[in-house]
């Protein structure tokens, strides 16, 4: 320790964050010591990685570092053999990563052995001076078991320091494992785990103090008293990793476990053979046989990869050479692989290895147990083509010659071959001292292997794929618009012999056997419906809806397209092995239409010539296109209600008729003027015509004429109206003569203002009288659209002169003497300016008798005003202001 690197408090605890990526960071908290001391609680924070932890460390006293190594590691099999499961508590458990990169660990719980044990005063007591030396230049003195450093007492430990964290998925390393082959062929072992252990005082409080001293220690499982080499499976125990506890935890294994046994529970756990992606291709659970039903190798209660002689059955079509299979299929891993591989890989045993003992044998089939050496070849892996689907596993066997894919002669009747190819080789395992050569070599027996092919229905005839529509065709393509079901059966009939034989040529290219004769092997072919199975019959006939003519070149027709049916026709196919085994599939035959060649002509539309009589009397207020529509519907209405009375077709069809497949045109034969859009007085045809898109009808048909007459003015007269003596009579008129002609021309009549005169009010600017006027509506004569006369009244009200004046009638106070006519002329002007602005400038002021009254209501009639007091301007209605006017008007004001 420096002079700069004096004692200094260290934490009594560690914080981890994660996902930070500092190397260390220290965070200080100033607390309040009980001696009055200042003492810092330092955190670790996040991560730690310490490059080379003991750089600088001093190797612990070989006393030291013997007592505990001795104390540790006690043998787990008693003098008799028997296990001592409890000495698994003497032992450094340790984790195995399973990247490559990182080396063996013991974590913090693993490393509780060694730090109890500093933490313990025995080791102190045992070896005092050499504890004495280890505080040197510290500044500490032992005392006892204790520490004393500044006249403070601690309790003296030597503490494993992390290594790094995070390690291996988060876990924490404070101690790295090393392996030592004892004999690496038997799979003997010790191990090491290497430690820095920080030499630290802690007081009562649980605070640390560090004394900047790092000491070099390996906890060494070979030191221990009495301690015996370990095997593979007492490491296992071990192993802190969940897959290795799991594999304990099964019964795999125990203390007690041999290398071959471990062999074996290592076969069994880990070597699925099975691809574990898709299973199916391998079934290794059914025996495989010979041609007398025997099994070549029983099958276990379980069995698995450890056992001497396996059954394989598998999927010819995922197979194509002999590499897959022997030594290859021990690739094929189950879960925990992985983990255990990264055990053993650590320990330098390796897993276990494979490797094929000569090449692949042929059963020979005509015999019970003879395998032909070397005789399975590549082109035999897939050969098999699965069973006859439709004749079920009968015709799977595996009677067939071994030599059935080398020669044609005699074998053309072989379709029921199953062309399965059982053969068989062995794999060698090699592990530790199993099957390796040497002294203490355990010779293990290779594994006999049994191949053969899955069945499967893959090998389906599929005769439902069978075309025998193709067949029937030529039959069909020669019926003809005129032929009858018998023409029909009778044509079909004559293809019987094209169909056997074409049905004879697709089953024997459907059993992809090239050697096969088909008449070998089909004893008879029969074509027919129902229950007669060797005649064609049922057809029927229907008939297509009928299709517009002009879809085919010919506007004035229809057609209708005769529909064949046919009955679902059954072929029966009889084989001779086995005995007269059959398969039967019911075809069916598409419908089969003729187009029809001839055509039946549309329907004229001369037919509706009387019946287009539209009843309703029209005039010139009535539209062009409501007259058109009239027609349209009720032409489609006739239309349909003949065609429902007269149906189409075969089908008797009764198409809705549509107004687009017709146009509708009006004849004008009037002699009136124009009338914008609506009809003139004279006469009218519609004329309907059938395009080229009606399915029905064909031509054009023209109605009875129809008479216009001259609307009646009554029509476009006005109702009665509320007026006032306001208004002018001027300006009512040219409302009423616009009100007409607007009320024409929204109902299209293009009337104008010398058709009609206005009778009862003048076209004089002077105001309207009260009372009710009768106004009259005349149709002018000649060439006109409307006709007759109209009558409505106007209805007139008087002003209320009050509201009109009132307000502006405003006399000023007067003084005694002034003039009374000053006021009353005053008045007078007033008044008149109120008349000239309200549209009543023509009205004579002497229709008013406007004067003066005093308090006791009586007329004024001195010049002037003689005395003082409340006086009145009184304005009254005399002579015709009543026919404008009612009320009067009372104004006060005062005389001083």
């Amino acid at each position: 320790m420096t002079s700069e690197q004096k004692p200094k408090p260290l934490a009594n605890r560690s914080r981890r964050k994660t996902n930070l990526k500092v190397m260390i960071s220290l965070a200080a908290i100033i607390i309040l010591g009980a001696l009055g001391g200042i003492i810092y609680a330092v955190v670790v924070e996040s991560s730690f990685y310490d490059k080379d932890p003991w750089a600088n460390a001093i190797p612990l006293d070989n006393a030291i570092a013997s007592e505990i190594n001795k104390r540790l590691s006690k043998p787990l099999l008693n003098s008799n053999g028997t296990a001592n499961p409890d000495n698994l508590k003497s032992y450094l458990h340790f984790t195995v990563p399973e990247k490559s990169s990182l080396t063996s660990y013991s974590n913090k719980q693993d490393s509780d052995l060694i730090r109890n044990w500093f933490a313990g005063e025995e080791w102190i007591l045992n070896n005092y001076s050499a504890v004495n030396e280890m505080l040197n230049g510290t500044g500490a003195e032992l005392s006892g078991t204790q520490v004393i450093y500044k006249n403070q007492k601690y309790k003296l430990e030597l503490k494993p320091k992390i290594l790094a964290y995070p390690y291996d998925n988060g876990d924490d390393k404070y101690g790295e494992v090393s392996f030592q082959p004892l004999d690496l062929s038997l799979g003997l072992f010790s191990y090491q785990v290497r430690f820095a252990l920080q030499l630290v005082g802690k007081d009562q409080g649980g605070n640390y103090l560090d004394f900047y001293k790092t000491y070099d220690f390996s906890y060494n499982a070979g030191l221990g008293t009495g301690f015996s080499p370990l095997t593979v499976p007492q490491l296992l125990f071990l192993i802190n990793n969940q897959e290795v506890k799991n594999f304990i935890s099964s019964g795999a294994i125990n203390l007690q476990t041999k290398n071959n046994e471990l062999l074996d529970r290592t076969l069994q756990q880990y070597y699925s053979i099975r691809d574990n992606n898709a299973p199916d291709k391998i079934i290794f659970t059914e025996e495989i046989k010979n041609k007398n039903n025997e099994a070549f190798a029983k099958l276990g209660a379980n069995p698995n990869a450890s056992d001497q002689n396996l059954n394989i059955k598998y999927d010819s079509r995922h197979f194509t050479t002999l590499d897959a299979f022997g030594a290859s299929l021990f690739t094929n891993h189950s879960p925990g692989y992985s983990t255990i591989n990264a055990v053993y890989q650590a320990l330098g045993i390796g897993m276990p290895r494979f490797s094929n003992v000569g090449n692949y044998d042929l059963y020979d089939r005509t015999t019970s147990w003879n395998f032909l050496p070397n005789q399975m070849i590549n082109a035999r892996v897939n050969s098999y083509q699965g069973y006859i689907k439709e004749l079920g596993i009968n015709s799977d066997n595996i009677a067939d010659n071994v030599n059935y894919q080398q020669g044609t002669a005699g074998y053309q009747q072989y379709m029921w071959g199953s062309e399965h190819q059982i053969f068989r080789n062995q794999v060698e395992i090699k592990f530790l001292n199993i099957n390796t050569g040497g002294a203490n070599n355990i010779v293990r027996p290779a594994t006999t292997i049994f191949y053969d092919q899955q069945s499967y229905t893959s090998r389906s005839i599929n005769f439902s794929d069978y075309n025998l529509s193709a067949d029937l065709t030529p039959a069909l393509q020669k019926i003809t618009y005129q032929d009858g079901v018998n023409d029909v059966n009778t044509k079909l009939n004559q293809q019987q012999a094209t169909i056997q034989n074409n049905v004879k040529n697709f089953i024997v290219r459907k059993l992809n056997n090239n050697h096969i004769i088909a008449n070998n092997i089909i004893q008879s072919v029969k074509v027919g419906w129902g229950s007669n199975e060797t005649v064609i019959g049922g057809t029927t006939t229907s008939w297509n809806p009928i299709v517009n003519g002009a879809e085919r070149g010919n506007s004035s027709v229809y057609y209708q397209d005769k529909v064949f049916a046919f009955p679902e026709i059954s072929v029966k196919v009889t084989f001779t092995q086995p005995n007269q085994a059959n398969i039967t599939n019911k075809f069916k035959v598409n419908n089969w239409v003729v187009k029809d060649p001839f055509g039946t002509p549309k329907n004229n539309l001369q037919v509706f010539t009387n019946d287009l009589n539209l009843t309703r009397q029209y005039t010139t207020l009535d539209g062009i296109s409501s007259l058109k529509n009239n027609y349209s519907t009720l032409f489609l209405e006739k239309a349909q209600q003949w065609i429902n009375n007269n149906p189409q077709g075969h089908n008797n069809e009764k198409p809705t008729q549509q107004g687009k497949d017709f146009t509708t045109q009006l004849v004008d034969k009037t002699t009136g003027r124009t009338n914008g859009n609506n009809l003139k007085v004279g006469q009218y045809q519609g004329q309907i015509t059938a395009l080229n898109s009606s399915l029905s009808f064909q031509g054009t048909v023209t109605s009875n004429p129809i008479v216009v007459s001259q609307a009646p003015i009554t029509a476009i007269s006005l109702s009665s109206m509320s007026l006032t003596t306001r208004d002018k009579e001027q300006a009512i008129y040219n409302r009423i003569k616009n009100e007409v002609l607007t009320k024409a021309h929204n109902m299209g009549l293009a009337l104008n203002q010398n058709d009609f005169t206005i009778e009862g009010i003048t076209t004089n600017n002077v105001n309207l009288t009260a009372g009710t006027h009768q106004i009259t509506i005349r149709a002018s004569g000649g060439d006109n659209l409307v006709t007759g006369i109209a009558s409505f009244n106007l209805n007139v009200q008087t002003i209320d002169l009050d509201s009109l004046a009132g307000n502006r009638i405003t006399p000023n106070n007067q003084t005694i003497n002034s003039s009374v006519a000053g006021v009353v002329n005053s008045a007078k002007n007033q008044l008149k300016s109120v008349f000239n602005e309200n549209d009543f400038g023509s009205i004579d002021l002497n229709n008013f008798d406007i004067y003066i009254t005093d308090a006791n209501d009586q007329r004024v009639l001195s010049s002037t005003f003689e005395t003082a007091g409340q006086y009145w301007l009184r304005i009254e209605i005399i002579h015709e202001g009543s026919k404008w006017f009612r009320g009067y008007i009372k104004k006060g004001f005062i005389v001083n």
